[in-house]
């Protein structure tokens, strides 16, 4: 099954309800929307919905709250990768879908060593202006630069920050994240990241160590999403093909078939 996952183009996953796990990211996004910031893991092995649920999260928290939403991708690396870069992704990504909230102009106030990273956001002659004026930034003040400018952007519209695959995080990128997480601040901030706990563990990751000392220190919640029951199983194959009548026996051997993993009963299907 993994080797025909890996050569295959793997249809979406159809949406199975996943009740209490949809709860507890509506009850941390409730928290973070009354000036508290929140940072959420979404924990699984591959395959097994986390980017669903969290996408699903999304546009539902997009339809009643109006609120800014970025994403940014950790990835999978041998060598150096370039520092902060799943939060600058979603910074660029912020700043662009939204030009008419001023972030641009609050970022060039507040955090100009961050808008360095984002040259093309700016004119040539303001970029030279800037150069000059973040040259010899320290990597503490790109810390109090960021915390300062989220405060001021969620004063009127709340921030769901999406980061997935956390466990390829560069060191930087952790960094950041504690330091938000640890912050008494009023930011309406909901930091929602993804990660395989195995890759964690395994690979001895910097965010093993970080993520025991948040959870010890009670400054972050974590849900670990479960395989698909029997049920789900049945649930699912309706969804796939709505109308077809299918039998508790074609379920279970698909359960079994598939371990009850959504990417392998999408690829089995």
């Amino acid at each position: 099954l993994s080797s025909a996952v890996a050569s295959s183009q793997v249809a979406a996953v159809p949406w199975v309800e996943r009740a209490a796990a949809s709860a507890w990211l509506q009850r941390q996004w409730a928290a973070a929307n009354a000036g508290k910031t929140r940072l959420a893991l979404v924990a699984g092995e591959a395959g097994i919905g986390k980017s669903c649920l969290i996408e699903r999260f999304a546009r539902d928290v997009s339809r009643s709250d109006a609120p800014h939403i970025a994403f940014g991708q950790c990835v999978e690396h041998t060598a150096g990768v370039e520092p902060y870069l799943p939060l600058l992704e979603a910074l660029n990504a912020l700043c662009r879908d939204a030009p008419d909230a001023g972030l641009v102009s609050l970022m060039r106030q507040v955090a100009p060593s961050w808008l360095l990273q984002l040259p093309w956001l700016l004119a040539p002659e303001d970029r030279q202006a800037l150069q000059r004026e973040a040259a010899g930034t320290s990597p503490e003040r790109m810390l109090r630069e960021c915390g300062e400018f989220l405060d001021r952007a969620t004063a009127i519209r709340p921030l769901l920050l999406v980061v997935e695959d956390l466990h390829w995080s560069d060191a930087a990128t952790l960094q950041l994240i504690g330091f938000l997480a640890r912050r008494r601040s009023p930011a309406r901030l909901l930091v929602l990241a993804s990660l395989r706990p195995a890759e964690v563990i395994a690979g001895d990751h910097p965010l093993k160590a970080l993520r025991v000392a948040l959870r010890e220190q009670r400054l972050c919640e974590e849900i670990e999403l479960e395989l698909f029951s029997e049920r789900d199983t049945a649930l699912w194959l309706q969804q796939r093909a709505p109308g077809t009548e299918w039998s508790e026996p074609a379920a279970r051997r698909l359960h079994e078939q598939t371990g009850g993993l959504p990417l392998f009963l999408s690829a089995v299907a």
